[in-house]
């Protein structure tokens, strides 16, 4: 299966994870905890991942210890509390479409450690995925940004272990596969949620957050999506470069738009997504440059 197919059904799986985790939260935000919320979505990425590697879709499982994984587990609760935020308070277009200045970051580390070199088409490409990124930022009713100072602090905190996450993967790719790889960093993930939940004592709002409105089970279908999509992702990095894969994903937005625009008009699901008709044009163009950007990407 070539790389672009592996990272289309990533865009799929992953809008839906979003959309869901998103419903989740929207409807009882006060009574769902934090760091309860984000124990519980690691923890079912860990389980899923673990049955994924079992049956043996992925390829073996097996466990890997090593210090750049060890690092990725201590940062990667810094993307886990960041997301828990923007669910809260951004709509899911906007935070997912922003995300596409990656690129940018990505065609200097190719560059640097992989010596991927890129046409000027390509850099231009490049720009376009930023441009768009910046549209989806803003807000045409207002003359205020849709995303505070503080919104913007977590955004820029996920980017940190989402890109240290991606390098590691291509470092280690030829020796370990995709579904072991999150196994093993997973493992020690949950290990130090457990550790920071007993330091903390927060079972009491465990088990609370657990029973709100069956949060658990929909975290678990949430996650399972998630870990989907995780995996198609790294089977497309483990033959694209990073800046590759990143550029072609510019579709997700558009994927998601859709999703999240028949979900408001056919049914009465809450995904509070502003569909004014100023803001959705903006949303639309926002996109389109998106996808003309990462259409520059595959012109050599």
């Amino acid at each position: 299966m070539t790389w672009y197919i592996w990272a289309f059904l990533s865009i799929v799986v992953g809008s839906l994870e979003t959309i869901t985790d998103k419903v989740i939260v929207i409807k009882h935000p006060e009574k769902i905890d934090v760091l309860s919320a984000t124990f519980y979505r690691n923890l079912a990425f860990f389980i899923i991942t673990a049955i994924l590697g079992l049956i043996g879709i992925f390829g073996k499982l097996s466990f890997v210890f090593n210090i750049p994984f060890l690092i990725l587990a201590i940062l990667w609760p810094i993307n886990s509390f960041s997301y828990d935020y923007l669910l809260r308070n951004v709509e899911a277009s906007r935070f997912n479409g922003i995300f596409y200045i990656f690129p940018l970051i990505f065609i200097f580390i190719d560059n640097i450690f992989f010596h991927t070199s890129y046409q000027v088409i390509q850099i231009i490409g490049v720009l376009f995925l930023v441009i768009g990124a910046i549209l989806f930022s803003l807000n045409v009713s207002s003359k205020k940004s849709p995303i505070t100072p503080w919104g913007w602090f977590w955004i820029i905190a996920r980017i940190i272990p989402n890109v240290y996450l991606l390098i590691v993967y291509k470092l280690y790719s030829a020796s370990v596969n995709e579904v072991s790889f999150y196994f093993s960093i997973w493992a020690l993930l949950i290990a130090l949620y457990i550790i920071f939940i007993i330091f903390t004592r927060k079972h009491k709002k465990l088990v609370e957050t657990a029973t709100v409105d069956r949060f658990l089970l929909k975290t678990f279908l949430a996650k399972s999506f998630d870990s989907l999509c995780s995996i198609f992702y790294l089977e497309a990095l483990a033959i694209a470069s990073l800046t590759a894969v990143t550029a072609f994903t510019s579709f997700s937005p558009l994927i998601l738009l859709v999703i999240l625009l028949l979900m408001s008009l056919f049914t009465k699901i809450n995904t509070a997504e502003d569909f004014s008709r100023r803001t959705l044009i903006l949303k639309i163009i926002a996109t389109v440059i998106l996808i003309v950007g990462g259409l520059c990407m595959f012109l050599w």
